[in-house]
C-alpha cells in the first residue's frame, strides 16, 4: 500500500516539474484564418502557409508579433499581426509546480497562448472608390473590435453593462438611441452572442444585423 502512495506522489511531482502549461496545452496552438472572399493566400513572416479558410498550427514562442498578409488576385492585400497573452495554466504551474515547472513552460513557449486565435479580413477589390474603401475600413474596424473583445463582450452582455459593450455601441453609432431602442439593441446582441458558437461567427452576425453586411 505504501508503495502505491509513493508511485502516485512520484507521478504528481513529475507532472508539476515538467510544466503544467506544457502538458495541458503544449507548445503549439491552432490559429484559424478566414477571408471574404475566401481563397486568399495566408503569408506569415514572409512564408506562404495556406489558403483561407484554413487552420494553421504554430509554435507559440516563434510567432508572437508575427506579420500576416492576406493576398488574392484582383483584391487589395490586407495585413494582421499575431499576438499572444500569458497562458492561464502558467499561473497554476507557478502555484503548484514552483520554479522548475514555470521555467520549463517559459523555455518551451507554453507559458503563452495566441490571443485572438482566429483572424478574419475582408479583401476590397483593387478597383474601389474612396467611399467604398472608407466603408471597408469601417466594417473591418468593427469586425476586429468584436473579434479582439469577444470574451469581454460576452461577460458584459451577461452582466448587462461594461466598457467593451459601451465601445461597441459607439462603433455602431448607437450612443444616441433612446432607452427603448437601447434595450432592444442589448437584447439583440445578447441573443446573437448566445446563438453564435465562436468569435468569428458572432462578429459576422453583428455586421449583418447592425451594418447590413451579408454573410
Amino acid at each position: 500500500m505504501l508503495g502505491k502512495y509513493f508511485a502516485i506522489l512520484f507521478i504528481l511531482l513529475a507532472f508539476m516539474a515538467s510544466g503544467c502549461a506544457s502538458l495541458v496545452d503544449g507548445r503549439r496552438q491552432a490559429v484559424s484564418f478566414s477571408s471574404d472572399p475566401a481563397g486568399a493566400q495566408v503569408i506569415i513572416n514572409g512564408k506562404p502557409m495556406g489558403v483561407t479558410p484554413t487552420s494553421i498550427v504554430l509554435e507559440r514562442s516563434d510567432y508572437d508579433k508575427a506579420g500576416v498578409i492576406f493576398k488574392k488576385d484582383g483584391f487589395q492585400d490586407q495585413q494582421a499581426t499575431i499576438t499572444t497573452k500569458l497562458n492561464a495554466w502558467f499561473w497554476g504551474n507557478v502555484i503548484f509546480g514552483g520554479l522548475i515547472g514555470s521555467t520549463t513552460d517559459a523555455a518551451s513557449g507554453a507559458m503563452w497562448e495566441f490571443s485572438p486565435n482566429s483572424y478574419f479580413v475582408s479583401l476590397p477589390p483593387l478597383k474601389t472608390s474612396k467611399a467604398e474603401i472608407a466603408q471597408w475600413n469601417y466594417v473591418n474596424k468593427v469586425r476586429k473590435f468584436v473579434l479582439y473583445s469577444y470574451e469581454q463582450l460576452a461577460s458584459d452582455l451577461a452582466k448587462g453593462e461594461g466598457e467593451s459593450l459601451k465601445s461597441l455601441y459607439s462603433l455602431l453609432n448607437l450612443t444616441n438611441v433612446d432607452e427603448g431602442q437601447s434595450t432592444a439593441v442589448f437584447t439583440e446582441l445578447k441573443a446573437l452572442a448566445l446563438s453564435c458558437e465562436n468569435a468569428p461567427v458572432f462578429a459576422e452576425a453583428v455586421l449583418k444585423q447592425f451594418l447590413k453586411i451579408p454573410l
